[in-house]
């Protein structure tokens, strides 16, 4: 049976993206969509997050990049101890992203995927992307991703207003993604570091962890196979 969509969820440093992006790479000229990237400072602090189009960042994909003063499409941004939500961002740039994608995908069927790092966040609240975005889940193509986990959202919350209806929004986003569109949602666990000393039912749930990772990425492999596309080409 024929996995249409494919999302990975779970805590931040589980490795979501990184999974992605890595068995992506074959692909890459066959991937259009976006990627929230995310900005440091010098001492590698979060200083911010960006929308980067696949479409123009050429072959090497950045899912972390050094902050710089005029970066454009940034959507949060930290300064000081205050941060800025730019949700605009995704009324525009992201909704031109997914607009250039089905264009390309119907006119020279050249894309083949895309990607959508990552949906479930301050993005909600911008109908005409939500829009776009359910358009193309009804496209016919193929979409791998990233679905913010409800404790990551939680945790933003902590950090910024947010607005009390985001976790219904969330809610309602997932509903609609495994029932309306069928997507599979796969779970990721963040991978304990190995410690001298470590317990033996610590030890225990690091292998399980391990071994489930290497699952993910299986899976993620088989949903990317299953279309048959000759990255020789």
């Amino acid at each position: 049976m024929t996995v249409p969509h494919l999302f990975l969820t779970g805590p931040s440093g589980a490795g979501k993206t990184t999974c992605i992006l890595e068995e992506l790479a074959p692909y890459r000229k066959y991937c259009g969509g976006f990627l929230s990237q995310r900005l440091v400072d010098e001492n590698g602090e979060t200083k911010g997050f960006r929308l980067v189009s696949l479409m123009d960042s050429g072959k090497m994909l950045q899912s972390v990049r050094l902050y710089e003063p005029g970066l454009s499409n940034v959507f949060i941004r930290r300064i000081g101890n205050k941060t800025e939500i730019n949700t605009e961002v995704f009324r525009t740039a992201g909704k031109k992203i997914i607009d250039d994608v089905l264009h390309s995908f119907n006119q020279d069927r050249l894309l083949k995927f895309c990607l959508l790092d990552e949906l479930g966040g301050v993005e909600l609240r911008e109908p005409e992307f939500m829009d776009a975005v359910y358009r193309l889940l009804d496209s016919g193509i193929p979409c791998i991703g990233v679905l913010k986990s409800r404790k990551n959202l939680h945790s933003m919350g902590t950090r910024m207003a947010l607005g009390g209806e985001m976790p219904n929004l969330r809610e309602e986003f997932e509903t609609r993604l495994i029932d309306q569109f069928k997507c599979r949602l796969m779970v990721c666990h963040r991978a304990m570091s190995r410690e001298a000393g470590m317990s033996q039912e610590a030890h225990i749930q690091q292998q399980t962890n391990m071994e489930y990772e290497t699952y993910i990425r299986q899976e993620v492999r088989a949903f990317l196979n299953q279309w048959n596309i000759n990255t020789e080409l």
